[in-house]
This record gives structure tokens, C-alpha cells and sequence, in this order.
């Protein structure tokens, strides 16, 4: 159950965002002291107390607030988020409290025994939900309290799946596979063992992440899925990390705080110290790609709403994912470009995906992998995914030097590699710019053409874009080619 603030908010004008991998200033004392006294005063029932926050961000915000409400033992607490400045925007917090009810679908606890309302400083000092800061206060009901009706309590999206039934819908896909390649692959079908195995997950979490570096090493550099990977360790423009952290629960809440924890790491870290995080969540949603792809919806919803769409973008990867855009892809080799060992979820930044997309445009990249993949067929790769085996992919891989897409890719990442810069640009949108087409030149070379002469000047907070002799002829070629049509050889 979730509580709206029905109170109007008066418009404000939000600060300037702190740079990319600036951490949270912490609030001045003087804040904090007159917060807590405030809190003293009117609030002696909550024995949780209360905590003034230094989440200047939502992500901060949000990763805070799942913290809680995922710990079972807190009590009732009052979190302030004096810092965070979009809060006091007109309908954000609105706006928040519309994506946490969205979210209490989703959850065992959250919506029966917890329950969040909004506090706001927009308010008469004498309403219910007044509070000198924005902030959410959280409230647990014990046995006996708030809890769901049988009707509500569904059963419909539970992430545990009966197991013998798990492997009768592997084995339908097995054959569904097999049907497929009839006469145009070798090898036999997956055995009993190969099925279970797909199922099976590490008791450790350095086998857990090998395993899925080992996938991301095969399928998403080797095979190219993402133009801009060159390994399991680095991506993006500016190259940099791939983390892999790995949250083993199966329950929502656990797995909400994590996501917007790694969130808040992301932004407030640069591009090359972490480019792109790939969370796994072994535990949750594996034996279950509907409701997998259901959750997913409650993050990528939000985050125009919550303005996080400048911010990051996400893509979700499981053991049986299925395209759902409506093509015939329902059982092709082309949803092995989403197909992982384990469930996970993809965090990407914004400005590199724009980057990128102007660079070589996503329905390229989108055909270049089902052709890619088609070739290496349905049947083969699902073998491979259920041995977590990926030898044979070896021969598949594709050559970045000879193929213009790819060369386009690794130019761009190579003259990124040699500037020095820690962060990619802010890249508008072509609505943000007032066009009516996307841009087709990419930005990189935009923002080279207007950097001033000092080699140590920034622009838009990149130190030494100028310097970016960035080779576009590989790529000029490539977009005359996709204007033309002659797109064969790709």
C-alpha cells in the first residue's frame, strides 16, 4: 500500500548536477540538527528514528528507500532527503510514489506489511504530511495489520517454478529447435542431463561470474552482438569496466535495492572506471522468463518519468528470453542475442548508447546479429547455452577489420581510447534539439568540430575532446551504403 501526497508542489529550480563520479556531499551539520529536532518534537512514535539522507540524486533516493523496505527487522523510519533538489520539482514526488506502486505488484511484503507515504515541506506545517524536507516514511504492520486478500494474493508472476515442469518446457524448446534446423545442423538434441544443467546455478559467486564472463567473451564480443565490447572486461565509449555484481535472492525487494544501488554506483562513477554494469540474478526469475520480463517493465517504465532517461537505459538478458516485438523470432536463433546463462540486467549509460547509435544505427546492429546468428542456428547455440560451452563459436566470430560495421565500431572506440577522456558527453535527443531526424553523424565528431583551441579546456565536462582526430571514413562509407540499400555484404 502506498500513500500519495495529495499536496501541491510549488516549482523550484533544480541545481546544476554534480559531475559524473562526484559522490554525495554530506548535509551541513547545521541541516541535519534542525531536521532532527524537528523530528524530536512531532514524531516520538517512530521507533525507527529518523535518517537525513545525502542522496542528492533518485537513484540515491530510491536505492535508500528499497534498503529498507527490503531489511525485514527495521522498524518504522522516516528517511529526509534534504539534498536531493528534484524532489521539490512539481509532481516528482508524485511521480516517485506512482513507480513504487507500480513496483508493490511485484513484492511479497512490499503492499501487505509495509507501506510507504510521501512527506513534503509544500504543505501547511499543521497537515498530516508535512516535513521541513521531501522525504518517505516507512511503516511495517505486524501479524494481525495490513495484509493481502486471497484474491490478491496470486500466484501468477511467483518466480518458483516447479522444476519437472521447468523441464518439460526445455525439452518443448529443445524440440521446437530441432524442428527448426531439421537437416541443417549437426549434432544431436540436448540430452536429460544438458536440460537440468541449464538449470543448475553455481553455489559460488566466482564460478557464477566466470561463467558469465565466458558468455559475454563468446556471444556479445565474439559474435559481436555489441559492437562496442571488445572482451568480458572492457566496453563502451571510453572503454572501460564491465562489473559484474551478483545478487543471489529471490525476493523483489532485495533485488529493487540492489538494482538501484548499482544505479547510484554508475553515476557516481566514471565511464572508464566502471562503462557498464551487467547485475546477475541468478535466484530470480530463472525458471520464470515471463514474470522476468514483467519486472523488467517496472524499471524501464519510470525512467522518463523519474528523468533518468539522460541517464541510463537498460537491457535485460535470461536463459529463455523471447523478442517480443512481434516478428517471427518467436523460436530463431536471433534470441540467443538476449539468451544468458543466468538472469541479468544490463545498465547502461545514456550518453554511450547515443554515442553509438549515431555512430552505426541500432536496426543495422539488429540485422548484422540475426544474420549472425542464423548462421551458427537455433539448435547449436541452445546446446551451447545448456553446457555452457562455447567452442563452437569460435569459427563464427566475426572479423571487426573486414566487416564495415564492426570497423566503424572499433575506429570510434580507438580514437575514444587516445583522448584521454573519462566520460562520455551529454548527447540531447533529437526532440532535446528541436530536430525532426536523428542526427547521423556521430556526436564524437560533432563535439570534436566546436571544442576550443586549449588542449586543456573541457567540453561538456570531457577534458580533451578536442583532441579526437576521429576517422569517420569507415563509417561515411558505411552510412552511403545503408542510404543506397547495399547493406548485403554486411
Amino acid at each position: 500500500i502506498v500513500a500519495r501526497s495529495t499536496s501541491g508542489m510549488s516549482a523550484t529550480t533544480a541545481a546544476p548536477a554534480a559531475p559524473v563520479g562526484t559522490p554525495p556531499s554530506p548535509v551541513p551539520a547545521p541541516t541535519v540538527a534542525a531536521l532532527e529536532g524537528w523530528f524530536t518534537a512531532s514524531h516520538h512514535e517512530l521507533r525507527g528514528g529518523v535518517t537525513v539522507s545525502a542522496a542528492a540524486t533518485l537513484p540515491g533516493v530510491l536505492a535508500q528507500t528499497w534498503a529498507s523496505i527490503a531489511r525485514a527487522t527495521d522498524d518504522d523510519k522516516l528517511y529526509l532527503f534534504p539534498a536531493c533538489e528534484l524532489l521539490g520539482q512539481p509532481g516528482m514526488m508524485e511521480t516517485l510514489m506512482d513507480h513504487l506502486e507500480t513496483c508493490k505488484n511485484q513484492c511479497d511484503r512490499f503492499g501487505s506489511s509495509i507501506a510507504v507515504y510521501a512527506v513534503s515541506p509544500f504543505v501547511g506545517p499543521d497537515h498530516p504530511s508535512y516535513a521541513p524536507a521531501p522525504g518517505l516514511l516507512i511503516k511495517r504492520f505486524g501479524t494481525g495489520g495490513l495484509t493481502a486478500t486471497d484474491e490478491e494474493d496470486d500466484d501468477w508472476d511467483d518466480f518458483d517454478v516447479d522444476p519437472a515442469l521447468l523441464l518439460a518446457a526445455l525439452e518443448a524448446d529443445a524440440k521446437d529447435a530441432e524442428a527448426e534446423e531439421a537437416g541443417g545442423a549437426d549434432g544431436e538434441g540436448l540430452t536429460a542431463r544438458e536440460l537440468a544443467q541449464l538449470a543448475e546455478v553455481p553455489g559460488d559467486d566466482e564460478t557464477l561470474v566466470q561463467l558469465s564472463k565466458d558468455w559475454v567473451d563468446a556471444m556479445i564480443a565474439g559474435m559481436g552482438v555489441c559492437p562496442f565490447t571488445t572482451s568480458a572486461e572492457r566496453a563502451g565509449l571510453p572503454l572501460g569496466k564491465v562489473h559484474y555484481p551478483v545478487e543471489r535472492t529471490s525476493e523483489t525487494e532485495a533485488i529493487y535495492a540492489s538494482y538501484w544501488a548499482e544505479v547510484e554506483l554508475l553515476e557516481t562513477t566514471t565511464d572508464r572506471a566502471l562503462s557498464t554494469t551487467l547485475m546477475i540474478t541468478p535466484n530470480f526469475g530463472m525458471h520464470n522468463p515471463e514474470a522476468f520480463m514483467v519486472f523488467s517493465d517496472s524499471l524501464t517504465g519510470p525512467l522518463e518519468g523519474l528523468k533518468l532517461e539522460d541517464t541510463i537505459q537498460l537491457v535485460f538478458f535470461h536463459p529463455q528470453w523471447v523478442f517480443r516485438d512481434g516478428g517471427e523470432r518467436q523460436e530463431a536463433a536471433a534470441n540467443f542475442a538476449r539468451r544468458s546463462p543466468f538472469p541479468m540486467i544490463n545498465i547502461l549509460r545514456t550518453p554511450q548508447v547515443r554515442i553509438a547509435q549515431r555512430a552505426i544505427p541500432t536496426g543495422l546492429v539488429y540485422a548484422q546479429n540475426e544474420k549472425t546468428l542464423i548462421g551458427v542456428g537455433a539448435k547449436p547455440l541452445q546446446k551451447m547455452l545448456a553446457t555452457r560451452d562455447w567452442d563452437g563459436l569460435q569459427e563464427h566470430h566475426v572479423d571487426r577489420k573486414t566487416n564495415d560495421l564492426f570497423d566503424a565500431a572499433r575506429a570510434l572506440v580507438d580514437q575514444y581510447a587516445k583522448t584521454g577522456v573519462e566520460t562520455a558527453p551529454f548527447i540531447p535527443t533529437a526532440e532535446q534539439e528541436g530536430e525532426t531526424q536523428a542526427v547521423q553523424v556521430p556526436q564524437a565528431a560533432q563535439v570534436s568540430q566546436a571544442a576550443p583551441a586549449d588542449p586543456g579546456a573541457t567540453v561538456e565536462g570531457c577534458p580533451q575532446i578536442d583532441a579526437m582526430e576521429l576517422d569517420l571514413e569507415s563509417m561515411i562509407k558505411m552510412m552511403e551504403m545503408l542510404e543506397e540499400g547495399r547493406v548485403g555484404k554486411l
